[in-house]
């Protein structure tokens, strides 16, 4: 009778014992569950953060090559107009040439005529009288007539030369083009100006810019000035993703047009050395902020 008692003394702390480290690892099971439920959660969620992050990229990269196409198509036409004003040059020079020729033969013409009615005169002094006044009017007549080429011939020869010198002027200007046009296709960034005033992005209709941004432009073009006449600059209209796709488009190019005017106006940068890009709200500065309304003016020069 006295051995259960001890027994039961040492089986009942075990028991104890035992329940306790039972529940100790069903709290740790529990917490490790908990642990990778939220670890689940967490790359779920990071899944879906890609995912929309990656649609916007492609939707970025859509818009970029769409305008990479519009600009390879307006190089191609480029390209055809130049070669248009080369052929049209050529031919001006062509005509010129065959009048010069024209005119030179119809003198040589005039001078052998002279020659055979000179010949025809000396021929004959016993014509009757009658015969040599009608010999001597058609010589008279024909003298005129090579006077009035004679007066003429300069004056044909200058407007020719007027007209070549349209034509050169006009392949001059195509040529200027076509270089700023394989700046702004082909060249390099030299270096970056950001405006982002209130007073710049909104007076829409205006050419006056802010102090600040004005400032800015001032400090432009004294970058401008060492770098001669190659260059070209990019003028980006950025908005926020307020509005819809179109709006924000055409709200983008009028605010970068209000710089490209100022700096044509104020500042006497020609046209053809700026051109305006409005990527609206495909390019945001900061992701994660709604206030991406911004114009970039970047400066390309040659390769």
């Amino acid at each position: 009778m006295s051995f259960r008692p001890r027994l039961l003394a040492v089986l009942v702390p075990l028991a104890l014992a035992g329940c306790a480290s039972q529940e100790a690892l069903t709290e740790q099971s529990q917490s490790t569950q908990a642990r990778l439920d939220r670890l689940e959660q967490s790359v779920r969620t990071l899944s879906d953060l890609g995912q929309v992050r990656h649609e916007a990229l492609n939707k970025e990269i859509a818009g970029l090559k769409a305008a990479i196409q519009g600009l390879n198509e307006h190089a191609a036409r480029t390209d055809a107009g130049l070669d248009k004003l080369a052929q049209a040059s050529r031919e001006a020079g062509e005509q010129a040439e065959a009048e010069r020729l024209k005119l030179a033969e119809r003198v040589t013409q005039g001078e052998l005529r002279l020659d055979e009615l000179a010949t025809a005169v000396n021929g004959s002094a016993n014509r009757s009288e009658s015969d040599q006044a009608r010999l001597a009017e058609r010589l008279g007549q024909v003298e005129k007539r090579l006077d009035e080429v004679a007066t003429g011939l300069p004056e044909r020869l200058n407007q020719t030369e007027k007209r070549l010198d349209g034509l050169a002027a006009s392949v001059d200007e195509a040529l200027v083009l076509a270089r700023q046009e394989q700046i702004r296709l082909n060249g390099k960034e030299a270096f970056t100006i950001l405006l982002t005033e209130d007073k710049t992005l909104y007076p829409i209709n205006s050419p006056e810019l802010g102090s600040q941004d004005a400032g800015k432009l001032d400090g432009l073009m004294a970058r401008l000035a060492e770098l001669g006449k190659e260059y070209h600059l990019e003028i980006q209209g950025h908005t926020d993703n307020i509005g819809t796709e179109d709006y924000n488009y055409e709200l983008g190019k009028a605010r970068a047009d209000v710089v490209k005017r100022y700096l044509h106006e104020k500042k006497a940068i020609p046209l053809s050395q700026m051109s305006v890009i409005s990527f609206g709200a495909a390019s945001p500065g900061d992701r994660n902020s709604y206030h991406n309304r911004r114009i970039l003016i970047r400066v390309l020069v040659p390769k």
